[in-house]
């Protein structure tokens, strides 16, 4: 958050009664409680810091908490320190830095001073200071105006860590900076010519692992210092042991004791004078009487493994480098992905460290100085995907762009997403493009709707239409034909609860439609689900429990058996809702089916209506069953209830539209009734 003040300014504020207050402001979270009767307040910090002034020499600032030049020579000597620094300062600054503003001209101001100044080269080793010695300072060069005023930032250079001191009183505040760079026994504080003396704006400082009130940070290096020295010590200590095992006393055995072959002095001194100077170019041939051999140490390297196994693994627990950073060891893919996203948090936790110091103290400066109306906030941006992160973020887009629930609004968003990762061009003209496509798909759907609900308004050339003098004609009465009728548009499905009757009128129930178009979705991604689903149902509202219910018109075992069986094959040969009705009324063959009202059997649904009705309900159900076990082995905790739209949409079904369920909830809630085409889509986002 950005606040108008800095902590260390005051703060007035008018104040009438009653009020009370409570102000959090940044970084380390200080609070000002405020509640009087007085028009002005003026609130500070009342807490004191502990500081701890050098000695020698005196009055130049804060004493450092660590030898600084100590680490700098571990830095330039040690292998592994210098690698855990850079990777760290490598990963903070990502691939491709930049700063955002907006403000057009504002982004065209900053972005000519960080290339003028060269920022980039300057703000790596500005980091790599304050990783490697837990404080970072960067002088700003300031401009002079002509009325003898500071303007903005001219130049940038790092200042050596090792030199600079802090000074601040007794709230925390830094009141001066100082560069010592002459040797201490030349020390006088009253010689400016001994330090360099900076205002607090005349240097940008961060610092990485401060620990309490100290004004310095500690670093990731000093924090393992111990562990850097047992793993230096313990190599020291191997590589001695392997030059003393190559200089390993040789071993000469001159004659035969059980043999009784004795050799003389002579032939034991010319054989101790060959061995005096050895070098790599001398070979060897004895005979039997001579038996050469080493001391034996042993395969004493492999004690030392498991130990710098230790000792490596503790210094990359110590600095938060990772061993699949550091390259050391074999490391189990899970785990190497875990690492690496840890790694990931920790440079994002060092990045939130220095971007305030960034923006409050550089780039807002640098917009002031050309217009106060620039003072504006400045979002920092370290990285950029790289190529392989691209191609798997537009992969995984591609793969939710196949869920067919997924509202336009989202579609859309990954579309313009998958445009800018492609870099496809200009993302206002796609964002039109994608408006007017889905504008046109609108229209064509809304003209398909009209036409169903009133298909001879639509159609000039039907039959009955008035405009068409063809339809004027035949639409004149015609004679009746004995024995035929005009097929039913609906029919009536009557159901009871607390003892009353309820009507259902089943409309438009000779439109045949494909499955997709019935259900509303692309059906096909969850087949196997659905399926598997179809399996484990039992289809409790329409089994027969008891020999009553089956006299009611409720299905036997063996009808739901085969019931199932077309439900399967439909979904896997994708009929036509029409065709699951005829193979349901050919293979499962459901009867009236009735009900109990005042002791008495009433006809709920003839047999004629019955496969209709059942392969609509639930072609719906065991689809939206089969999405929902697919949605929860993906991870999905909730869904959206997306109603069938349109003329025929019941009022219940449309008071559920956009309501939010957990993936539990949404168990049994569709079917919401007979007929019923509504579905449930996950609640996805993009990052």
């Amino acid at each position: 958050m950005n606040w108008p003040f800095n902590k260390r300014e005051t703060i007035s504020t008018p104040i009438s009664l009653p009020t009370f207050a409570i102000s959090a402001r940044g970084g380390d979270a200080d609070y000002s409680v405020w509640n009087s009767t007085k028009s002005n307040v003026a609130e500070q910090f009342k807490g004191e810091v502990e500081k701890k002034e050098t000695q020698f020499p005196k009055g130049l600032g804060e004493e450092h908490p660590f030898d600084l030049k100590n680490i700098e020579e571990m830095y330039k000597k040690i292998g592994i320190v210098a690698s855990i620094v850079d990777k760290y300062v490598d990963y903070i600054w990502g691939n491709r830095f930049k700063v955002v503003v907006e403000n057009e001209a504002a982004q065209k101001i900053l972005d000519d001073w960080i290339e003028d100044v060269n920022f980039k080269h300057h703000g790596k080793k500005w980091v790599r200071e304050a990783i490697l010695k837990g404080t970072g300072y960067l002088e700003l060069a300031k401009n002079k105006r002509k009325d003898g005023g500071n303007g903005g930032i001219g130049e940038v250079k790092v200042l050596n860590a090792n030199h600079m001191y802090i000074e601040r009183d007794n709230k925390g505040n830094i009141i001066k900076i100082r560069q010592y760079v002459k040797a201490f026994k030349d020390f006088r504080l009253e010689r400016t010519k001994d330090y360099i003396e900076f205002e607090p704006d005349e240097v940008a400082i961060i610092t990485i692992n401060t620990i309490g009130s100290c004004p310095y940070g500690h670093g990731v290096i000093y924090p393992a210092i111990i562990l850097f020295d047992n793993l230096i010590g313990g190599s020291t200590e191997l590589h001695t042991l392997i030059k003393r095992k190559a200089g390993a006393p040789i071993i000469a055995t001159v004659g035969d004791l059980k043999a009784g072959i004795f050799p003389s002095q002579e032939q034991l001194d010319s054989l101790g004078a060959k061995f005096e100077w050895l070098n790599n170019k001398h070979e060897w041939a004895f005979g039997p009487e001579v038996k050469v051999e080493t001391i034996d140490f042993g395969n004493f390297g492999a004690k030392f493994e498991e130990l710098f196994g230790h000792d490596e693994k503790m210094i990359s627990w110590a600095t938060q480098v990772p061993e699949v950073i550091l390259g050391s060891g074999r490391i189990p893919e899970g785990l190497a992905t875990t690492q690496r996203e840890t790694w990931q948090r920790t440079i994002s936790s060092k990045q939130e460290d220095i971007e305030p110091t960034m923006e409050q103290k550089i780039f807002r400066v640098v917009l002031r100085a050309n217009k106060k109306e620039f003072d504006l906030h400045c979002e920092v941006i370290w990285n950029e995907p790289s190529e392989e992160d691209k191609k798997n973020k537009v992969a995984n887009l591609i793969e939710m762009l196949k869920n067919p629930l997924i509202s336009i609004e989202l579609k859309k968003r990954m579309q313009l997403n998958i445009a800018e990762l492609l870099e496809l061009g200009n993302i206002d003209d796609l964002e039109l493009a994608i408006d007017e496509e889905e504008a046109e798909k609108k229209a064509m759907r809304d003209a398909m709707m009209e036409q169903e609900t009133n298909p001879e308004d639509t159609n000039p050339a039907a039959p009955n239409n008035p405009k068409n003098e063809r339809g004027k004609e035949e639409n004149k009465p015609q004679p009746k034909v004995p024995g035929t009728r005009k097929p039913a548009q609906s029919y009536e499905v009557l159901s009871s609860h607390n003892n009353h009757t309820h009507k259902h009128i089943i409309e438009g129930y000779t439109t045949d439609y494909e499955l997709h178009e019935w259900l509303n979705f692309n059906y096909v991604d969850f087949v196997r689900h659905i399926n598997n689903f179809i399996d484990k149902d039992n289809f409790v509202e329409l089994l027969a429990k008891t020999t009553d219910e089956l006299k009611l018109g409720k299905l036997s075992s063996t009808q739901i058996a085969n019931l199932k069986e077309v439900m399967k094959d439909g979904f896997n040969n994708s009929y036509s809702v029409k065709e699951f009705e005829s193979v349901i009324k050919s293979r499962v063959n459901p009867s009236n089916a009735y009900y109990m009202k005042d002791g008495k059997k009433v006809l709920a649904v003839s047999a004629e209506f019955r496969s209709n009705l059942i392969a609509r309900t639930e072609i719906t159900r065991t689809a939206v069953g089969g999405s929902l076990d697919y949605y929860k082995e993906e991870g999905v905790e909730k869904v959206v209830f997306v109603s069938s739209l349109g003329s025929r949409t019941c009022a219940e079904c449309d008071a559920l539209n956009g309501s939010v369920y957990t993936i539990a909830e949404s168990d049994g809630v569709i079917p919401v009734h007979m007929n019923c085409r509504c579905a449930f889509v996950p609640v996805v986002g993009v990052q």
